[in-house]
């Protein structure tokens, strides 16, 4: 996957060890049973020759196959394809395994990572997945951060579809928001001390379909919602 499904967003971070926040994707419920996030690095990597795995901890409200991805290889390295791993412990961390000694170049350089979560299904409802301490070969991988899952509201915008000005009536306790396209690149971000309401100017996007993300002051994500741009 070289790029965004056009129906999953995301909002996430490579953590540290023992890191004070976690990574989180949210999988719409229109999307594809491939939709997937990824992460380019800001170096390449490799993976040691005697542990070809990556490992990474999960959290997700059902069990499911995830999928991981050894991808963006240089000099004639081959990308992994997908590599399955069994979440097993629905809400509760998991820390999973994926053994890459089949499917990639040993030595080989690579700028990415992709997961895909539940890749054999699409959910009814949007789902929100957290990923955390990923580690590569025999790195440790941390302990699991003290954590509690956040319930997303939508974001209650008009008019929708929009030309010109958004409102934002439900700001609550965000106070950045982020506008994305459906490859999930973020093209504008609004920082706000609005306890109520914001109005946000779009007429210099083109017309299409947009997703609009809500963040409170410790980066935690707190909803979403699309709209379309005439």
């Amino acid at each position: 996957m070289e790029q965004l499904s056009l129906s999953f967003r995301i909002r996430h971070r490579m953590m540290s060890i023992a890191s004070d926040s976690v990574g989180v994707a949210v999988e719409a419920s229109d999307g594809q049973v491939w939709a997937g996030m990824y992460t380019d690095f800001p170096a390449f990597y490799t993976i040691p020759t005697d542990n070809m795995t990556i490992r990474a901890k999960i959290w997700m409200d059902h069990a499911a196959t995830v999928v991981m991805k050894m991808e963006g290889a240089q000099n004639g390295a081959a990308n992994s394809g997908d590599t399955p791993a069994e979440y097993t412990t629905p809400n509760q961390w998991q820390e999973l395994t994926w053994d890459f000694s089949a499917n990639t170049t040993p030595g080989g350089l690579y700028g990415r990572i992709t997961l895909i979560f539940d890749i054999n299904n699409v959910p009814s409802e949007n789902k929100t997945y957290f990923f955390d301490d990923i580690a590569i070969g025999s790195s440790d991988c941390g302990a699991v951060s003290s954590f509690r899952v956040y319930d997303l509201k939508p974001i209650q915008i008009a008019p929708n579809p929009v030309r010109n000005s958004l409102l934002i009536s439900n700001t609550n306790e965000a106070s950045r928001f982020e506008i994305h396209n459906l490859l999930g690149q973020t093209l504008r971000v609004i920082q706000t001390n609005s306890p109520y309401e914001l109005s946000v100017d779009v007429t210099d996007l083109r017309a299409g379909v947009y997703v609009l993300t809500a963040y409170d002051k410790a980066g935690r994500l707190q909803g979403n919602a699309k709209f379309v741009k005439e």
